[in-house]
């Protein structure tokens, strides 16, 4: 009995270090997520900025 406790301890310990590296990872997306969506909302001011001077009377 004892081996058998050892041995689920030890797939317990290896689980927890799963989900430790999968909580890891899920972070480091969420972190290139938040990036990607600062970059977005840069390049579509610089788009609206864009159109707007676009549709300004252009002098003649």
């Amino acid at each position: 009995m004892p081996v058998l406790i050892k041995a689920m301890q030890e797939q317990q310990t290896q689980k927890a270090a799963e989900i430790a590296d999968l909580r890891a990872e899920n972070t480091a997306l969420d972190t290139e997520v938040g990036t990607m969506r600062a970059e977005l909302a840069a390049r579509q001011e610089q788009v609206a900025r864009v159109l707007k001077r676009d549709e300004q009377p252009q002098p003649k």
